[in-house]
C-alpha cells in the first residue's frame, strides 16, 4: 500500500514531550490527578510502541 505524504509526515511524532502536555490537559478536563506511576506507564507504553516499530 502506498503511503500519502500526510501519513509519512506524522511518523515518529509520539514522544514524551508531545504526549505529557496532552495527557495532563485531558486529565484536568476529566478531573483526574496524574501520579508518578501513571507517567511511568505512559513512558513504558511509548517505549514498547517505538520498539515494535523498529
Amino acid at each position: 500500500m502506498v503511503e500519502s505524504d500526510g501519513e509519512r509526515g506524522v511518523e515518529g511524532w509520539i514522544r514524551n514531550e508531545n504526549v505529557q502536555p496532552f495527557l495532563a490537559l485531558l486529565a484536568r478536563y476529566a478531573d483526574y490527578a496524574i501520579q508518578g506511576p501513571d507517567w511511568q506507564a505512559v513512558e513504558l507504553g511509548l517505549e514498547a510502541v517505538h520498539l515494535a516499530k523498529a
